[in-house]
């Protein structure tokens, strides 16, 4: 969703500032670092080890467009196929920074950005016979598609918590589904 114009109103949406989060390595084997491949889209290589070992990062989604847009769709790839369901021993997700759930639809108006939080781990509570034989070694990536926004766009609902959010916060988290 780059580059597109409607007379004075153009999108720019795109993805920039990838930080590995501190400490995410300790037990992960980081092999290719998160790289943008192309506007919303970015791959990543890691080796989990044992449960318990993680790779997360953030990474800002940006619209320095005239316009608001809205996520269409969020893919996932495991060693290059569209993840449906995952091995029993890992957990793959891409959150907003604060934990809430990326979900279509949701609004990321003109001028501004939000931090997503991307984290591949393997799971601590498995049972024996779930644990592969060997290091994983995993080749990850993901992308966000975005439309311009219509009136069905939502608003993205960042919770701090029930003590300090208004009540219009926790009416729309519940809403959400969070």
């Amino acid at each position: 969703f780059k580059g597109v114009f409607v007379g004075n109103l153009y999108s720019d949406v795109y993805f920039d500032n990838v930080q590995v989060t501190d400490g995410s390595v300790s037990g992960a084997q980081e092999i290719e670092a998160p790289t943008i491949t192309s506007d919303t889209e970015v791959e990543f290589h890691v080796n989990l080890k044992k449960p318990g070992d993680f790779y997360e990062f953030t990474i800002e989604a940006r619209n320095d467009g005239t316009i608001d847009a809205m996520i269409n769709s969020v893919l996932k790839k495991l060693n290059n196929v569209e993840v449906t369901t995952l091995p029993a021993y890992l957990n793959y997700s891409i959150t907003y920074s604060d934990g809430t759930p990326l979900q279509g639809n949701q609004l990321l108006a003109a001028n501004s950005s939000e931090t997503y939080k991307v984290r591949i781990e393997y799971k601590r509570d498995i049972e024996a016979n779930q644990l592969p034989e060997t290091t994983q070694t995993l080749n990850l990536s993901f992308s966000v598609t975005y439309k311009q926004a219509t009136d069905n766009a939502v608003p993205v609902v960042h919770i701090v918590s029930f003590a300090e959010d208004d009540w219009s916060t926790i009416v729309a988290a519940i809403k959400s589904g969070n």
